[in-house]
């Protein structure tokens, strides 16, 4: 307890005392909102993870580069309703940030899906140098300012994987099962490649259908998989990290307009300044969800390097067919195609970034 408040109020009772500091702490939070010249509400998806850690990252660098002038709210947990709301909110001004992957915008805008992108990119590391990429990202971040929308930043939320009732150590269990995808062109197709099927379903209805037999897995992400204790119904989760799943913090146009020109200068630069801040973020949650799937008697399986490497050949050719041959996303997929390339190590600079 602070002492300057007991100093302040000596005479109280001890429980008293504390009754009182706490509401000394509201009323002092409430005042600082009130102090601060704009409040920024930020709508996060789930809680306790990546795009909280985020937002928590996000509120205290704000508050501190523009002296109170914004006061940051974070609502985790669907507080602001679910991605429907998220989105639209943001679209019409009620909701200033949504955290969310980029393809959840596609309704916007089809461009928003380039970033759902398999067979291109090696690690974490390498995503978020492609991302950050000036090529792709100036363009990426401002090509729905017309529509209500803005990227404040942009990173890699994690590979994927696919938890499963039975174990997929090799390509060929893929054959016959029906895994659970985002209703986009190109996860389906990459399930079709390997002999399965890849259902569109919202991720409310998986467990159940995991449960009833009409599904036999899931595409995700460990970290998502993890947090929403999938382990429970699917013993096995296999890393095959064929693709990264980003995530963006989309501010709503009209709100950062009516920023004067400093504070929306700091907005951006503070989300830019995080997004490689957030790379070891994401590698220690990724380690963190495959340490707690096993905790939790699950067994993490890795593909054989070799079975990876058909699985990454096999798998790029989808989005130059898809994306790269759609005269809308084309232009933007290229941007992401090229900084991919450009940001790639070699085998000789990997081994020295690992002081082999």
């Amino acid at each position: 307890m602070s002492r300057t408040f007991s100093r302040l109020v000596p005479d109280l009772p001890v429980a008293l005392l504390g009754a009182a500091f706490a509401a000394f702490l509201i009323v002092g939070s409430q005042q600082a909102a009130a102090a601060a010249e704009f409040v920024i509400k930020v709508a996060i998806f789930p809680t306790d993870e990546i795009h909280h850690e985020f937002g928590r990252k996000y509120e205290q660098r704000l508050e501190e580069v523009t002296d109170g002038r914004i006061d940051v709210q974070l609502f985790p947990g669907h507080q602001l309703g679910g991605v429907a709301e998220m989105v639209d909110g943001v679209q019409v001004g009620t909701i200033e940030i949504s955290m969310l992957p980029p393809g959840f915008f596609k309704g916007v805008d089809p461009r928003y899906q380039v970033t759902d992108v398999p067979g291109l990119f090696d690690d974490i590391a390498h995503i978020s140098r492609a991302l950050s990429c000036p090529h792709f990202r100036d363009h990426f971040m401002r090509m729905t300012e017309d529509k209500g929308m803005i990227g404040v930043a942009i990173f890699d939320y994690g590979p994927t994987a696919y938890a499963s009732l039975e174990p997929i150590r090799t390509l060929a269990d893929f054959k016959g099962r029906k895994i659970r995808v985002l209703a986009t062109d190109v996860e389906r197709a990459v399930i079709s490649e390997f002999g399965g099927t890849g259902i569109p379903m919202d991720m409310a209805n998986v467990i159940p259908a995991l449960q009833r037999g009409q599904l036999d897995g899931i595409r995700s992400t460990i970290v998502v998989l993890a947090a929403l204790k999938f382990f429970d119904v699917t013993k096995y989760v296999t890393l095959v990290e064929d693709t990264h799943i980003p995530d963006m913090a989309m501010m709503s146009k009209k709100f950062f307009d009516s920023l004067p020109a400093d504070l929306q200068k700091a907005v951006m630069d503070v989300g830019a300044e995080l997004e490689r801040y957030m790379e070891d973020v994401v590698i220690r949650y990724d380690r963190r969800a495959a340490n707690l799937w096993r905790s939790k008697g699950g067994e993490v399986i890795r593909l054989s390097t070799a079975d990876r490497d058909e699985f990454m050949k096999r798998t790029a050719p989808i989005s130059d067919e898809i994306m790269g041959g759609d005269a809308e996303l084309a232009p933007m997929y290229n941007r992401l195609k090229e900084c991919a390339r450009i940001t790639r190590l070699t085998d000789h600079e990997r081994k020295k970034g690992s002081g082999l």
